[in-house]
């Protein structure tokens, strides 16, 4: 209920009879009746308005109250009050206003107050503050326990503050708080940093956690607050490992030297030190590469220079920057970039054909960014040679998509080395290729037992064997690309895919009965030692797998390898489930690939080995050890029934590369 008063109080005065007016303050005051100047939207407010007239007047003083929102608008106008125009001090006020009535958000209010007596007004103002004390905490919930969000982010609801301050810490006072930080705007929602730079900020697994609102206007006052902070506690999570090769610029040249800067950022949730760093040019190390990169926690980034010279021959190059580092985000390992050569630095045919070196760093770069390893693989050939400009046109066309490189392995889960691990053939041969050799010179094409004896030679390196088939004809095949057929599979570049079904191990379709293969369960094979790497307080590891779990197993492969066969590490089941389906018509071992690996050797077809035995498997500081013997292999070229024989032993999972070593054979890594 409002209540008007009006209080005269009536003075002898002596003096000219001349108008004297004036204000005497505009105020403010709580339902106490004390003056304020900050209130919330829950309370009531009283405007009062004093004036001061020395000349008396037969009319009437009469009183208007307006308040503006602190955007300027009006949100309240009183009018109504007034006392007589008598001389003296008099006083006018609207009581019992609920802030309610006229609030339009936090934020600080002005109070007018207009006197007119005979033509002549007074205006006087007062200011205060509005704030909502309503801010509720969503989320986290108050009590939540083992939240897992990543990032955890903070919800409330918003009061119509101009911004908002989230305070997080590990005590009820909040107390040396471990966060503060506020918002851009009026967003009701802030995301705790997932991966800061400073340890103590990050959140630990098992802590209970403290936090609280606070409203901000636009001068950065409090206006709002929540009640009681709430807690929560974070979920423990493993740590990431992520560390990118997030840039790579060219800033200046020094001579015939280009200058590179290289930004390295730590993305993942650990420490990273002593990792090194590969940069080269056009296929040639930076004088200064590898180097060796400044510890790095989360969150924290580091630039690196080089300056390398140029390649004398080439008009364009290729920059790589390489982090020599096997995480949990490998395609962000590396980075590259064009670089053409400047004017001024001599010419090089642009036409030029690029080195195999060339070609190979710069499609291995594009295979490592779209998530395979290609370490351990070499090139061995491809066709004509690309220019410069091809090449660039190539590399750009990849990276905007226009271009794709199909990959016949698999990505992920294996790793080390291993050639031609899944499906030897890449393609079927282009029936646009040109004819090559002199039988693809020849009008009339070759004879169809000639190319069955071409296409014998080349399927029996695959593990086939035509027998009694026979050639019925060549549907869709000129005599001239018959010619170039038979040409490539003579001289091993044609590239043949199979399809159909496989041998059946029981023998049908006349093939030979493939056994499955044997499993070994419980120590490793004789001969075989896993020697335990020395941890960093100088310890050996102890080994603790199970003794009654799988080791290794051996036997005759459903599928053939090829003639290189197949050497590999493999870290995941999936990948496993596949690869066995090749190796066995058995079911597949049960091997738990959380804590274990498993090390394969598959013989050649063109080695004529009998079986595979492991003669050491152990860790070292130069990656995972693997010496090998192929039993038999001196009578290669001996053709024996089955697939090739195959072994493979269970190791402690590692991510260690493999350097496989056969016994009076190749070394590989």
């Amino acid at each position: 209920m409002r209540t008007v008063l009006l209080v005269v109080a009536l003075l002898s005065a002596s003096g000219p009879a001349c108008a004297a007016f004036t204000g005497a303050g505009a105020f403010v005051k709580d339902a106490a009746g004390a003056d304020r100047n900050q209130f919330s939207n829950t309370e009531r407010v009283t405007l009062q308005a004093r004036v001061a007239n020395t000349v008396a007047s037969v009319d009437r003083i009469r009183f208007t109250f307006r308040i503006l929102a602190p955007t300027g608008q009006e949100v309240f106008r009183h009018q109504g009050n007034s006392v007589p125009g008598s001389i003296g001090n008099s006083a006018s006020q609207v009581s019992g206003v609920p802030v309610s009535q006229f609030f339009a958000g936090p934020g600080l209010y002005s109070f007018t107050a207009e006197a007119a007596l005979d033509g002549q007004t007074v205006a006087q103002s007062a200011s205060f503050a509005l704030s909502s004390p309503n801010i509720l905490l969503i989320y986290p919930p108050n009590g939540a326990r083992e939240v897992g969000d990543r990032p955890v982010t903070f919800r409330w609801t918003a009061s119509g503050a101009t911004r908002y301050r989230v305070t997080v810490g590990e005590n009820p006072s909040l107390y040396n708080a471990l966060f503060s930080q506020s918002t851009q705007g009026a967003e009701n929602v802030l995301a705790y940093p997932e991966n800061p730079a400073d340890p103590r900020l990050r959140l630990s697994g098992g802590q209970v956690y403290y936090w609280k609102v606070e409203g901000l206007d636009a001068a950065g006052n409090v206006v709002a607050q929540s009640e009681t902070p709430a807690n929560f506690s974070a979920l423990s999570a493993a740590l990431t490992r992520d560390l990118a090769v997030t840039e790579i610029e060219l800033t200046g040249r020094t001579g015939a030297s280009m200058n590179f800067s290289v930004r390295v950022a730590n993305q993942g949730g650990s420490s990273e030190s002593n990792i090194s760093m590969r940069m080269s040019l056009g296929g040639l190390p930076a004088p200064n590469s590898p180097l060796i990169l400044a510890a790095l926690n989360p969150g924290d980034g580091a630039v690196y220079t080089f300056s390398t010279p140029m390649p004398p021959d080439q008009a364009q190059s290729l920059a790589i920057a390489c982090l020599d580092f096997f995480d949990d985000n490998v395609p962000n390992n590396c980075k590259s970039m064009q670089v053409a050569r400047p004017a001024g630095l001599g010419g090089a045919d642009p036409a030029r054909p690029l080195t195999k070196d060339e070609l190979w760093e710069a499609l291995k770069q594009k295979l490592t960014e779209a998530g395979t390893d290609m370490s351990g693989y070499s090139l061995v050939d491809f066709g004509a040679g690309l220019s410069a400009d091809d090449m660039q046109a190539l590399l750009e066309q990849l990276a905007s998509g226009q271009a794709q490189i199909s990959v016949d392995r698999p990505v992920g889960g294996v790793s080390g080395a291993f050639e031609d691990m899944f499906a030897n053939p890449i393609a079927a041969p282009d029936d646009n290729l040109p004819a090559e050799g002199p039988e693809a010179a020849a009008e009339a094409g070759p004879s169809g037992e000639e190319l069955l004896g071409g296409l014998g030679a080349a399927l029996e390196s695959l593990g086939l064997d035509l027998g009694e088939y026979k050639l019925r004809g060549l549907d869709g095949l000129s005599a001239g690309d018959a010619a170039a057929l038979l040409d490539q599979l003579k001289r091993g570049t044609a590239r043949l895919t199979l399809s159909g079904p496989r041998r059946d191990p029981a023998g049908g379709d006349g093939a030979a009965p493939i056994p499955e293969a044997e499993v070994f369960e419980g120590p490793p094979p004789t001969g075989l030692e896993e020697e335990p790497a020395e941890t960093e307080e100088g310890e050996p590891k102890k080994n603790t797998a199970n003794k009654g779990a799988v080791r290794g197993f051996a036997g005759r492969s459903v599928d053939s390898f090829g003639p290189r066969g197949a050497r590999a590490i493999i870290r995941d089941a999936k990948d496993f489930g596949r690869l066995w389906k090749r190796l066995s018509a058995g079911p597949a071992p049960e091997i738990d690939f959380e804590a274990s690996m498993v090390v394969l050797v598959v013989a050649g077809s063109g080695r004529g080995a009998s079986r595979v035995e492991f003669s050491r498997v152990a860790e070292s500081q130069n990656g995972l050890l693997v010496a090998y013997r192929l039993e038999g292999a001196e009578d290669a070229g001996v053709r024996r029934e089955g697939g090739a024989p195959f072994a493979g032993v269970v190791v402690r999972l590692s991510g260690l590369k493999g350097d496989f070593q056969e016994e009076g054979g190749k070394e590989g890594r």
